[in-house]
């Protein structure tokens, strides 16, 4: 018996994983066409991620998202005693922040020092 491809596998449990995301987002574009009087709330359901929604949009394993709250890397909301939002402006702030500069940017700026150090 063949064991099943480790890739396809975990291609699987990424759908399921985000499978609940697709549907929610697929209702509520359907509910905004039938009921359009209720975007106001869709719109604060959707300006905050739960930890799950969360880790994917970063891009991270939901057990590094925890371990930056954690450290206090990352800004969260609590709801509740356990349960974790993020909000979605907040993390795209985060993102840009955490820009890292590229060689030739860190070499610009070491001459501009050396520059301003020359001037004294």
């Amino acid at each position: 018996m063949e064991t099943p491809n480790p890739k396809i596998n975990e291609l699987i449990n990424d759908f399921y994983n985000n499978l609940e995301i697709i549907v929610r987002k697929a209702v509520a574009e359907e509910l905004k066409f039938c009921y359009p009087e209720n975007t106001q709330i869709n719109k604060i359901e959707n300006e905050f991620l739960t930890a799950e929604q969360a880790s994917i949009f970063l891009g991270r394993k939901l057990s590094t998202l925890y371990k930056d709250v954690h450290l206090g890397n990352i800004p969260f909301h609590r709801s509740g005693a356990r349960k974790l939002l993020f909000s979605k402006n907040e993390l795209e702030i985060y993102i840009k922040l955490s820009r890292v500069k590229s060689t030739k940017e860190i070499k610009n700026d070491i001459s501009e020092y050396l520059k301003s150090k020359k001037a004294f």
